[in-house]
């Protein structure tokens, strides 16, 4: 098993900071795959204990309202951000909070 941390540059120490970011790498951190299903074969799993479906392209809302919501999401996000900076700096600067305040992936998430 292998553990990657995701690392940022701190200019003000000139060096490289944890992220918060972290990847699990290893057989206790993989999904199991079941095998793909032939031509015309049934699905025999439970599908009440399958995934909930969160997004459906017919829904009624509209271009305006998605943006909105966009922008709200954006918003929490930035704040939390900049109130979580890395647990390595003590003290953050503003710098520092607007750094971590910056790395928006709202809509990287949202495609």
């Amino acid at each position: 098993d292998g553990f990657f941390y995701s690392l940022v540059y701190d200019p003000s120490q000139k060096t490289l900071l944890a992220d918060k970011g972290e990847i699990r790498v290893g057989s206790r951190y993989q999904a199991d795959i079941s095998d793909m299903l032939n031509e015309g074969e049934a699905d025999a799993r439970d599908q009440t204990k399958m995934e909930v479906k969160v997004w459906d392209p017919d829904n009624p809302l509209n271009d305006r309202q998605i943006d909105q919501f966009l922008v709200v999401a954006r918003a929490v996000g930035t704040f939390a951000r900049a109130l979580d900076c890395s647990s390595s700096v003590r003290q953050p600067s503003l710098h520092m909070s607007a750094a971590a305040a910056s790395r928006d992936i709202t809509l990287v998430s949202s495609t």
